[in-house]
């Protein structure tokens, strides 16, 4: 098939998948997790400087595959910036390492057998999924050469990733990622410290600066109070003298 055949064939798939996607739309309770995951991810390897490539339901064409468009994706080593309609793995020369999936109003068997099954087979490295109604985190991972999925196992509520070199977990109800020991914060938490951190400092220039006043204040009356005696002790010589 030429290049031109394979941009018409796409094309013509993700025609369909968008329609299918308008149908199956999950609502926000599925939409905001996934566009906040996607955004905390992308500003936290921004930050750090990483190349590792995210999409959001972007249509995934394997060879001889049905085509399919995950809610995450990640490809490491990859240009974060790539402008792609699609990710063509005959074309791209290699398949995505990583997939999470938000489940809202989807089949739970969809998620947690079939995805487990096919992700594994088509060998991407790591598979999660996060049911949002019922706030439980999966996370599996290809285990050597074998094309099965192992669980991953968690400690203290974190699921390690390789592939993001992060933590994922579930606080206060909200899928959230760690680096290290650290909470991953999204631009409106980094955004809301930053402000605290402004108002902390300006209420401490303040304290300081009223301190300084009062200690001016003090320093005055001082001086005051020592030149009234200075006078006193003056006017009690020039007394004396007479």
């Amino acid at each position: 098939m030429s290049v031109e055949q394979q941009d018409a064939a796409v094309d013509q798939i993700l025609t369909i998948l968008d329609s299918m996607q308008e149908a199956m739309a999950e609502g926000t309770r599925h939409s905001r997790p996934n566009t906040r995951a996607l955004t905390t991810l992308s500003d936290f390897f921004e930050r750090a400087r990483r190349r590792i490539f995210l999409a959001s339901e972007l249509a995934v064409f394997y060879p001889g595959e049905e085509v399919f468009a995950p809610d995450i994706l990640a490809v490491r080593d990859t240009d974060p910036d790539k402008e792609v309609e699609s990710w063509l793995v005959a074309r791209e020369g290699r398949g995505i390492d990583f997939v999470l999936e938000l489940r809202n109003l989807g089949r739970k068997h969809k998620d947690t057998v079939e995805n487990v099954r096919e992700y594994a087979r088509l060998g991407i490295q790591e598979y999660f999924t996060f049911d949002v109604r019922k706030k439980v985190l999966r996370g599996f991972h290809l285990s050597g050469a074998s094309k099965v999925y192992v669980p991953l196992l968690g400690q203290g509520g974190r699921i390690p990733s390789a592939v993001l070199g992060l933590d994922l977990a579930i606080v206060d109800g909200r899928l959230r990622f760690f680096n290290d020991t650290a909470q991953v914060l999204d631009s409106g938490e980094l955004v809301g410290m930053l402000e605290r951190m402004v108002s902390e400092r300006d209420l401490r220039l303040e304290d300081a600066e009223d301190r300084a006043t009062k200690e001016a204040e003090r320093a005055a009356k001082e001086a005051e109070r020592a030149d009234r005696a200075e006078a006193e002790l003056a006017k009690l010589r020039a007394e004396l003298g007479r």
